[in-house]
């Protein structure tokens, strides 16, 4: 794997590299799309090096539940690896497959590879311990997977010719799987201590979750007051890209407390507790409750420099803080739009 992840690396750098000086953007992916399928095949003929029920194992299979942790934690870091292999290979061209049906392939395989990180990556969280609980890139690229789905989910509300739209069974599943990452996630943290990433990464995933549910509201008392930044949320994912929201703003005096507020879960619970606390709140909302006015949600990718990984501090990066919009990044703003009335 490790050299179709150099030609997949090199790939990227080239469909991704920056436009030239006083263009907005340029479309490399199209002509490159050969090469993506080229490297697919690649990618999956890796997958035959294994058997077909290695790649099944989830926690309650006998092989997953006798394994030691450390080898639990290389035989699903191995499955991660390889599935982020894929995701790489189809993300740029999967976020454009709702506006160009050449790309569709990619949606498909890429939402796949997603849901397969999250997937190895809860089964080795559902053997981890305080003592033994690895946080850091693991977490991250779970994260990232969600936000692959997440952005899918939001793409396909938006170009809903209705607003009352029922979701698919797909859809009910992906959400539940955000669902429990995000708590996985939140718990990771807490049994750490001190486990940033994921820390971050949940906190995301609380604003993320009730977007996909039409829940939340901005109220117009805070839209109005001094010093608020044009979007709501302007979130830097470390690179994945930048995520911005706007949500509406009301005529009305309702605090965002009261329109919406998003699952929590105190530091002082057990472990055991925090299952039964976050469960019992995410059961009362309903994932089709369609928001009366959608907000703008803008997503941009991160245009690729050359030398991005000789001058990359990736520790540094991963603990910012990825609320803070000083980033100066140079984004595709185009990738993906679900536009609403602001």
């Amino acid at each position: 794997m490790t050299a179709i992840l150099g030609s997949v690396t090199d790939h990227y750098q080239i469909i991704m590299a920056p436009p030239p000086p006083g263009v907005v953007s340029t479309d490399n992916l199209g002509p490159y799309y050969p090469k993506a399928l080229g490297l697919d095949q690649e990618w999956v003929s890796c997958r035959q090096i294994m058997p077909e029920d290695f790649w099944q194992e989830d926690n309650t299979s006998p092989a997953i539940r006798d394994l030691r942790l450390v080898d639990l934690y290389i035989r699903q870091t191995t499955k991660i690896r390889y599935f982020i292999i894929g995701r790489h290979i189809h993300l740029a061209y999967a976020l454009k497959a709702n506006k160009d049906r050449r790309y569709s392939y990619s949606r498909t395989a890429c939402l796949e590879a997603s849901r397969e990180i999250i997937a190895a990556y809860q089964t080795m969280r559902s053997r981890g311990h305080a003592e033994w609980s690895p946080c850091g890139m693991l977490d991250f690229e779970s994260f990232s997977a969600a936000m692959v789905i997440a952005l899918a989910m939001l793409q396909d509300s938006a170009s809903s010719s209705t607003q009352q739209r029922q979701r698919t069974r797909q859809e009910e599943e992906d959400y539940a799987l955000l669902v429990e990452l995000s708590l996985s996630l939140r718990k990771t943290h807490l049994l750490k201590g001190s486990c940033t990433v994921a820390q971050r990464a949940a906190d995301v995933m609380d604003i993320v979750l009730p977007i996909l549910q039409g829940q939340y509201r901005r109220s117009a008392k805070e839209a109005s007051s001094p010093g608020t930044s044009a979007a709501d949320h302007d979130i830097n994912i470390p690179f994945f890209g930048r995520l911005r929201v706007t949500f509406p703003r009301l005529e009305t005096d309702q605090s965002p407390s009261e329109a919406h507020s998003s699952p929590s879960m105190p530091e002082t619970l057990t472990s055991n507790e925090i299952d039964m606390s976050y469960s019992a709140q995410t059961a009362q909302m309903s994932l089709n409750d369609v928001p009366i006015t959608p907000p703008i949600i803008e997503f941009g990718v991160p245009f690729c420099n050359q030398d991005f990984h000789y001058n990359f501090d990736f520790d540094m990066e991963l603990n910012a803080d990825w609320m803070n919009t000083s980033d100066m990044g140079i984004y595709d703003w185009t990738t993906m739009m679900a536009p609403g009335p602001v």
